[in-house]
């Protein structure tokens, strides 16, 4: 899910790799650092100490929320499936 939402908030090509590649390597650290892009990006203001509570105490929650966010930013939709999302 981060990826995805790495792809289509991102101009960088390479984002989406990125994104994988942090939330897999480094766990917490990588989803707490894609949280906080996406959010710079989003434009959402909360601060950096709810994203590393809430990533670590809530990860599934935390990646949802963030799906959510950007397939009704981007899709305009948030009960878009993710397998379609990905057809897109």
């Amino acid at each position: 899910m981060q990826a995805y939402d790495a792809k289509l908030t991102d101009s960088d090509k390479n984002a989406c790799l990125i994104a994988a590649l942090l939330s897999c390597c480094c766990g917490a650290i990588g989803a707490i650092v894609n949280r906080y892009r996406l959010r710079e990006h989003l434009k959402i203001k909360d601060s950096i100490i709810m994203d590393i509570l809430f990533t670590c105490c809530l990860p599934c929650c935390s990646v949802t929320q963030e799906y959510i966010t950007v397939v009704k930013e981007k899709k305009g939709d948030e009960k878009t499936p993710i397998w379609k999302v990905w057809s897109d």
